[in-house]
């Protein structure tokens, strides 16, 4: 039979040396939503379903005005969710894929209100 090799590591000491991003505390920039009320929620919560989102815009017109706030409504599909590093001044943000559309576009969740979940 082999004997073990003293200076083996066993699996749980080599383990310990390794952090799973699981354990690591993260604080999640959270999304607004509407329903009768405002309230935040977790921007996981939304992955692979189809909502109604309000987007806040800064429109530029070809004249004296300054930028002018706007907002769209329109319903799309999350399809990814990117974490930012809000330290680094990267926001988070929503992978949305606007019904009628075959592309994606990178929303940040500041720009966004959840107005409904609709699937």
């Amino acid at each position: 039979m082999a004997a073990l090799n003293g200076t083996q590591a066993s699996v749980s000491a080599v383990a310990q040396g390794f952090v799973l991003p699981s354990a690591i505390p993260v604080q999640l920039e959270k999304i607004s939503c509407w329903k009768g009320g405002s309230f935040s929620a977790d921007p996981f919560d939304f992955l692979g379903r189809r909502i109604r989102v309000g987007e806040q815009l800064q429109a530029c017109y070809d004249d004296e005005r300054d930028s002018v706030d706007e907002s769209i409504v329109y319903e799309a599909k999350v399809v990814g969710v990117r974490i930012g590093s809000a330290a680094d001044g990267i926001e988070s943000s929503l992978l949305l894929r606007p019904d009628g559309y075959e592309c994606e576009d990178y929303v940040d969740i500041s720009r966004l209100t959840v107005l409904e979940v609709l699937e």
